[in-house]
């Protein structure tokens, strides 16, 4: 496997930024292959953005995950920014996450590395905070991704508008930098961060939306609840979302590495080769 460090300055963030990429370079496995993949110039990869949780950077999903050894597995290509506690979302106060991660990321990626710039072999996944992150830009862009991965989905950013303004309302914020994302309460609705509104609005213009798998521990307490509303929000949107509550997690690594095998290996629809010219 390859795997390399960028440091940019984003123009959209107006700061330098760190992304990991990583490269499948070594020999096919998945579904009993052996044997390397040939080399040929102009050859592109799918490619999943995978987001990190909350008080983590990118650095955590290659230190505590195994998410480098199933992308090699079954030859995808990983873009994982770090945007340490942003929501993946523009914020309030000014710091625009939301838009360097669909707008500004997936350019700069399909310029400068081997990225298949079609949107059949896009994907976006994450876990915690990025699985909230993924969710909300699969709804805000979802022209850009294939398919959507929200793993412990463990903030509300929009989809569940009343949770949202509750939360906001009663102060019960995870983090103060959270209520200072959004937009007061009283003007929540109908706004940029009204996610659900975006779906059902998409929906009814005919967008094509990303198919969406949502996973949660069952030992996660009230982000069980969460995510079983914000499913259900999105089949009665008519959007194609399932859930899969796994037994005996909580909200831990352990679950996120499984699940992201497991996205990997069979809930994503990869290829398991390059993209040849």
């Amino acid at each position: 496997m390859g795997l390399m460090q960028f440091n940019y300055r984003s123009e959209i963030l107006g700061s330098f930024v760190n992304i990991s990429i990583v490269y499948p370079t070594d020999a096919l496995t998945a579904g009993g292959r052996e044997g390397r993949f040939p080399y040929r110039e102009g050859m592109r990869f799918q490619t999943i953005c995978l987001l990190h949780g909350g008080g983590e950077d990118g650095s955590a999903v290659i230190r505590y995950t195994n998410a480098e050894a199933y992308a090699q597995k079954n030859c995808v290509m990983l873009v994982i920014p770090s945007l340490p506690n942003s929501f993946f979302l523009d914020t309030d106060y000014g710091i625009r996450s939301g838009t360097f991660l669909t707008d500004e990321l997936p350019q700069v990626v399909r310029s400068l590395f081997a990225a298949s710039p079609a949107r059949e072999d896009s994907f976006i996944m994450g876990y915690a905070m990025g699985g909230s992150g993924a969710l909300a830009a699969a709804i805000r862009r979802p022209d850009l991704y294939r398919a959507c991965i929200d793993i412990s989905g463990g903030v509300p950013l929009g989809l569940n508008m009343d949770l949202l303004k509750g939360i906001l309302s009663r102060g019960e914020a995870p983090l103060r930098i959270y209520e200072k994302t959004f937009l007061p309460p009283d003007e929540l609705d109908g706004s940029v961060y009204d996610l659900g509104n975006t779906l059902r609005k998409g929906l009814a213009e005919g967008l094509e939306y990303p198919d969406i798998t949502m996973a949660v521990g069952s030992g996660e307490g009230v982000i069980v609840d969460w995510m079983k509303a914000e499913h259900q929000i999105l089949k009665d949107a008519g959007a194609k979302a399932e859930l899969t509550v796994f037994e005996g997690y909580g909200h831990e690594m352990a679950l996120w590495d499984h699940c992201l095998g497991l996205a990997m290996d069979s809930w994503l629809p990869l290829k398991r080769e390059p993209v040849y010219p």
